[in-house]
């Protein structure tokens, strides 16, 4: 009888896995995208996503833009797995610690962006708790006690104090929308909030990440996140909130 390797020498093929899906910004247009755990882009592929081991100083963009990479501020962000999935994450203090960046004019328009992030809260949160935002306090993702809004110039999307429910130990996907005057938010890819009448953002803030802004440090391990100046398609946006909760089991 033949053994396996000698059918390989009369011409045999060895099995091959099927090539998975390609990376979920592939095609699109982000302002930053960032990852601790995958390439978000195939052109990224073979790059330092975070710079550091055991902790990052730094959280690359995926776009290729250094300019947009985010410098972990004080000190550096301890990295560990967290989630369903076990993904690779950035773990915020909650007392000063966040990655922040250049001002937020290089992510989005005064009239329009969107932000699609993933986190797990380690903690509860307190108030105005920022996952996602600028350090001028102008706009963002906020934790409240037990709940998550989208915020810009004053107004709250949904309303404070009714925002989308939140827990600690719990993976999540939320998403921030601004366009035609309008606010919006999204958890775990569920319904929008009602539209919340919103002017133009000012966007002379720089970028943070689970820190600066607001009253509080988020208590979170971030996972990823893409941020864009023209507002992607609803179709677009279901399949980016799919993906990324797939990635983090949420």
């Amino acid at each position: 009888m033949l053994m396996v390797n000698q059918l390989i020498g009369f011409g045999a093929r060895r099995a091959t896995a099927p090539a998975g899906p390609p990376p979920p910004l592939d095609g699109l247009s982000p302002t930053g995208a960032y990852s601790l755990s995958r390439d978000l882009l195939t052109s990224f592929a073979g790059n330092a996503r975070y710079n550091g081991t055991t902790t990052a100083s730094q959280l690359n963009d995926q776009t290729g833009a250094g300019s947009r990479n985010l410098a972990a501020s004080p000190t550096n962000l301890t990295v560990q797995t967290a989630g369903p999935n076990s993904r690779t994450s950035a773990k915020c203090d909650a007392i000063n610690q966040q990655f922040s960046g250049s001002v937020m004019s290089n992510f989005i328009s005064a009239t329009s962006g969107y932000y699609i992030a993933s986190f797990l809260l380690w903690s509860a949160a307190g108030s105005n708790n920022l996952v996602f935002g600028d350090g001028n306090t102008n706009l963002g993702l906020y934790l409240q006690p037990g709940k998550l809004n989208s915020y810009n110039q004053g107004q709250w999307a949904p309303a404070l104090g009714s925002g989308f429910a939140v827990s600690t130990a719990t993976a999540y996907v939320a998403e921030w929308r601004h366009e035609s005057g309008n606010l919006y938010c999204r958890l775990n890819g569920g319904s929008w909030s009602g539209a919340t009448v919103s002017g133009n953002s000012t966007l002379t803030g720089a970028l943070n990440i689970g820190g600066k802004g607001g009253s509080g440090q988020a208590p979170i391990n971030f996972f990823e996140g893409a941020t864009f100046s023209t507002v992607p398609s609803t179709t677009v946006q279901d399949a980016l909130v799919a993906d990324f909760k797939a990635w983090i089991g949420a």
